[in-house]
């Protein structure tokens, strides 16, 4: 049959055939028609004659023979075999490979011309036979379709009709023939879209959804759209009735339409219109002219075919889904025999093209407004906007509607296979239109499950993200992921609407750019215009983002409790971080502090890198770290109000809240309080003003509460979630009291249970180390602030006896003092004599500064006072005692706890009082014994060598004005001398550059260059006079050890490097001189910038 010269005739034996192949025997004698025939067609095959029955339906009334005819028919029709039912026109073209000249008879050969429709008509044909109710007519016409659809999956080339411009990736191949040819035949396109396996994909869509559908409801939905283009029918056309039809030919009409097929062939065709139309096909809805494509000429066709598509499609599926709550009854037959998920498999491929052909409509009216200076994107695009949108819209509630019936608790036993199978077709539906255009359009259909939102109070709706939330925690464990994906894709959803909402609001709070001229306006500033334009469109743009905001907050709270399962908890973090964070960063903080201790550590990790805190963590010295500019920290005063204030319904109204009960930090586990406590020490170094003293008093009760019972468990095993905690206290503690002296107040003047006597003995017996440290740092920051000790909390000075009476520092100092005498015998603990190290050594250090602005600082008849000093000298003597010991935390503690001691913040070393010029001497003796061990031989170590180096360092800088001082103390028949300790510590730090130390830990240069700096310039005040080797002016030429012994400090540091070490035969040795002449230069470069900074600002005076 020509498909070309008589497409009346190929309709009319289409239609035959389809009738055989859709017909089933009725045995109840039931007027109407078989499910997929028309009552004419049904008609026409019973009034059919036999040669073996009474008639054609008592023939083939017995399913055996029914099933032979169908057989019969599909070898008649099929594309594989040697028959061709529809083919085109064979006409005698000259073969392009023979030249004019030639006369060969073969110089012409048959050519097949076919527009694409009998190619359609076939394998419409073999996917209705697929689905019949027989195996063997099924399992034949798939063997046949299947065979078809592969038979070209090698081939190369393309046959696309003429005028069609595709890419050559895209045309299909012509060297495997058209149906019915061989291969060495060829198929000559018409000027009509057509395609080697599917014919014409557009038209074969339509007529395989219209059975799905029924006539009767096909032609209704193609009657409402544009027939400008509308692609042809393969069975014969229904006539259009309207009000003038006569009754007579109404009926006719209405005889001649299709009922529905049934549910087994609606799957077959679901499947084959999902996977080959329309996943085979990416550009089946961009035709001719795609490269240029615009709004007129060219985008009208395939805008109205993916109408027409869309409508047939989203049609049939609401038929199957659109109940929602019987998708539930979906038990486990494979997906091509289930016709709900095949219908939802066909929605999700159909809101793919879709929404790809939506975007890029979308991209080319941008295109066109930018021309135009058109500033709404939507304003002008009716066509897309109106049309493809509520196709759109209508696949998102449909999708919706499927999940709403498991976004329940009451449906988690639900999970047979055909049900998991189409709610992941759905999610697939939700993700989609997420992530296209479609999201961002201005009636926000898809937050609001595919409606129109009503609410004109919020940026959009959260009816979607309720769904999905539910979904996340209720749904099948299998489907959890997909749910978090669209999780995920809704919130960049909502993530790109709320930054266009910003955009437009900082835009119109933007001063209007002003053009001045300078040479005429002496201050330009002040004849800028400051006026802000669309206040009223500013503010209600602000208003909308907070309504989301609250909208939000009940959501993730119930999606964040820990009852909840881990996906829906990772989702409520990822939403609170990205979403809610920059709208209201408080709340938003808030539940991310909640999730900061969740047990599954991906939701963790997700809400303390929504914190900002990921990092801090991993090091107790935040001072100086910055967040990034998009983790904006939230306000001090507003966070602690949110986190630690008490929990009525007063508080709720202020954090916007409506539900029943919302944790604080009392409720947190001990993870989430140290990311709490962690949040809010970085907000209020943040904070330009300090914070408010109420905030502050606030916070550090919640400090003082969380760390009080770690003091009934001294020495006891703690979790590590435990220890985390306590780590997180003293930290924070620290940190506070460093920055704020109100808080350093606080402590003080406490009448809480947990006293400064609790921090001294938790910094000695803590679990942690790094806990230990901080407390530490916490009590020696409390000591060296003498004025709040005064009356009136430093109103009127205080004298150093009175401090030390006030303080308690002589009783915290001698505690130290024997802990650390105590390792010298086999009992002692590593613990305690860390903490004791570090306390110590911040007592001694406190007490040393203290001591200094003292006027009576000579006085020698005060017996606390001695004590204190007598103290002092046992600390440092008893730490330099312990940088040789051999357990490697005592050693590194105590080279530490010398280098807090001998510290101090003025610019030149104070004057060392000559009560300590003993154990100074004693310190660095032992420091050099250290250094030689540790930097050479056996027991190289580098890590202690560093941290010697750095001791050694400070303590050489700290005892500068004893360095000619000699002391002979003959009550213990020890003579140290502090001038020759210092050298002989000085000749160890000089031993370290190209030692075995060095070869493990190349920076170790550099640490040694930084302490010679200290030694070299400790003290340098104006109008110094260093003495100088008698009787020379100038740097010998030859080296002398006794002329650079008798050297000042920065001379001497000089001339052993620039004479001695950067000469020495040892490569290690010149190589590790760089880094500390690096360090050197580095250090006179910063006193020369600052020298002229301060010449700039306040002159020569």
């Amino acid at each position: 049959v020509s498909s070309t010269n008589n497409d009346d005739a190929c309709s009319a034996v289409y239609d035959l055939l389809m009738d055989v192949l859709l017909y089933q025997p009725d045995g109840g004698g039931s007027s109407l028609p078989p499910p997929g025939l028309s009552q004419c067609g049904n008609e026409r095959l019973r009034s059919g004659t036999s040669n073996t029955a009474k008639s054609w339906v008592a023939e083939f009334a017995p399913q055996a023979r029914l099933r032979d005819l169908k057989l019969s028919i599909l070898d008649f029709v099929a594309p594989c075999r040697r028959w061709a039912l529809f083919v085109g026109d064979t006409v005698m073209e000259k073969d392009e490979g023979k030249d004019d000249d030639e006369e060969e008879p073969m110089a012409k050969r048959e050519v097949t011309r076919d527009n694409g429709l009998g190619t359609a008509r076939t394998v419409a044909l073999l996917v209705a036979a697929s689905g019949d109710i027989h195996p063997d007519v099924s399992e034949q016409a798939s063997s046949y379709l299947r065979a078809h659809m592969d038979s070209r999956r090698n081939v190369t080339g393309a046959s696309v009709p003429s005028g069609d411009n595709r890419d050559d990736a895209s045309k299909p191949n012509t060297e495997a023939g058209e149906i019915g040819q061989n291969k060495n035949d060829d198929v000559v396109p018409s000027s009509s879209p057509s395609h080697a396996l599917l014919g014409q994909p557009i038209a074969l869509a339509c007529a395989l959804l219209s059975l799905v559908l029924g006539d009767a409801v096909a032609v209704g939905i193609v009657r409402n759209l544009p027939a400008t283009t509308a692609p042809p029918t393969l069975g014969s056309q229904i006539p259009h009735l309207n009000e003038s039809t006569p009754v007579s030919t109404r009926s006719v009409v209405m005889s001649m339409k299709r009922r529905m097929v049934n549910d087994k062939i609606s799957a077959a065709i679901f499947n084959f219109v999902a996977c080959r139309v329309l996943d085979d096909e990416p550009r089946i809805f961009v035709l001719a002219g795609d490269a240029n494509l615009t709004k007129d000429a060219n985008s009208a066709a395939p805008l109205e075919l993916a109408k027409r598509i869309g409508s047939l499609a989203i049609a049939a599926v609401s038929n199957l889904l659109g109940s929602g709550g019987s998708i539930s009854s979906v038990g486990m037959a494979s997906s091509r025999a289930n016709p709900r998920v095949e219908s939802a498999r066909l929605l999700n491929s159909l809101c793919i093209r879709l929404s790809a052909f939506y975007d890029a409509m979308i991209s080319v009216e941008e295109e066109e407004e930018k021309k135009s200076n058109i500033r709404d994107k939507h304003a002008s695009s009716d066509t897309v906007a109106t049309q493809l949108h509520g196709l759109l819209s209508k696949a998102l509630a449909v999708s919706c509607l499927v999940l709403s019936g498991f976004s329940s608790p009451h449906t988690a036993g639900l999970s047979n296979q055909g049900s998991l199978d189409t709610r992941d077709f759905s999610y697939g539906v939700v993700c989609t239109l997420a992530r296209s255009q479609f999201a961002a359009s201005s009636t926000y259909t898809i937050f609001n499950r595919g409606e129109l939102s009503q609410s004109s109070s919020q940026v959009a709706s959260i009816a979607t993200a309720s769904l999905i939330f539910g979904c996340s925690a209720n749904d099948h464990e299998s489907l959890r992921p997909r749910a978090v994906a669209a999780l995920d894709a809704l919130l960049a959803a909502y993530c790109r609407v709320c930054d266009k909402e910003r955009a437009e609001m900082q835009s119109n709070e933007t001063s209007k750019d002003v053009e001045i001229d300078l040479s005429t306006v002496s201050n330009p500033w002040a004849e800028v215009n400051l006026t802000k334009n669309d206040e009223a469109a500013s503010k209600a743009a602000r208003s909308k983002l907070e309504g989301l905001s609250r909208s939000l907050l009940p959501l993730l709270w119930s999606a964040a409790q820990s009852n909840q399962p881990k996906a829906s908890r990772l989702a409520a973090a990822r939403w609170a971080s990205d979403l809610v964070k920059p709208i209201d960063r408080a709340n938003a903080c808030h539940i991310l502090c909640f999730l900061a201790g969740d047990v599954d550590p991906t939701a963790s990790s997700v809400a303390k890198e929504g914190l900002g805190i990921s990092e801090a963590l991993k090091d107790g010295n935040i001072v100086g770290q910055s967040s990034p500019s998009e983790n904006v920290l939230p306000d001090f005063h507003e966070l602690v109000t949110v986190l630690f204030e008490s929990k009525d319904k007063t508080h709720r109204n202020a954090t916007k809240l409506t539900s029943s009960w919302v944790p604080m930090y009392e409720d947190f586990s001990p993870r989430g309080q140290g990311a709490t406590l962690r949040l809010g020490l970085m907000c209020l170094l943040g904070d330009l003003y300090g914070g408010g003293d109420d905030a502050v008093e606030v916070y550090v009760s919640a400090i003082c509460s969380t760390i009080l019972p770690f003091k009934s468990h001294r020495g006891a095993a703690l979790g590590r979630e435990f220890v985390d905690l306590l780590d997180e206290c003293s930290i924070c503690l620290a940190g506070c009291l460093a920055t704020s002296r109100f808080a350093r107040v606080r402590i003080v003047s406490s009448s809480e249970k947990f006293t400064l006597e609790d921090i001294s003995n938790l910094a000695i017996s803590a679990n942690s180390s790094k806990a230990r440290r901080h407390l530490a740092k916490t009590l020696g920051l409390l000591y060296e602030d003498k004025k709040i000790w005064g009356q009136d909390n430093g109103v009127s000075s205080i004298s150093l006896g009175k401090w030390v009476e006030a303080c308690g520092i002589a009783r915290t100092m001698d505690v130290c003092a024997s802990k650390l005498n105590g390792m010298q015998s086999n009992l002692h603990m590593a613990g305690e004599i860390h903490g004791a190290a570090f306390l110590g050594s911040r007592c001694a250090r406190a007490f040393r500064l203290a001591a200094l602005g003292d006027a009576n600082t000579d006085i020698t008849d005060d017996a606390l006072i001695n004590k204190c000093w007598d103290s002092v000298c046992r600390i440092i003597s008893a730490m330099g005692s312990g940088t040789s010991n051999s357990d490697e935390v005592i050693g590194d503690a105590c080279s530490q706890g010398i280098s807090v001691a001998f510290s101090y913040d003025a610019v030149d070393s104070p004057v060392l009082d000559r009560r300590l010029y003993d154990c100074s001497a004693h310190a660095l003796s032992k420091l050099f014994d250290a250094l030689r061990k540790y930097g050479n031989g056996d027991h190289t170590d580098a890590m202690r060598t560093t941290s010697l180096a750095r001791a050694a360092g400070v303590a050489l800088a700290a005892s500068t004005s004893g360095a000619g001082t000699a002391a002979d103390n003959s009550a213990t028949g020890e003579t140290a001398a502090l001038g020759p300790a210092r050298l002989q510590c000085v000749e160890a730090l000089f031993a370290l550059l190209g030692s075995n130390a060095f070869r493990k830990d190349n920076e170790i240069s550099l640490v040694v260059g930084e302490a010679l700096v200290n030694y070299a310039d400790a003290y340098s005040p104006e109008g110094a006079v260093w003495t100088r080797p008698s009787g020379e002016q100038a740097w010998p030429e030859k080296y002398d050890e006794e002329f650079q012994a008798e050297l000042p400090p920065h001379e001497q540091v000089l001339y052993r490097l620039l004479r001695k070490e950067i000469k020495a035969s040892n490569p290690q040795k010149r190589t590790s001189c760089a880094p500390a002449m690096f360090a050197l230069v580095g250090h006179c470069s910063r006193l020369c910038t600052t020298a002229f900074i301060f010449y700039l600002f306040f002159g020569q005076g």
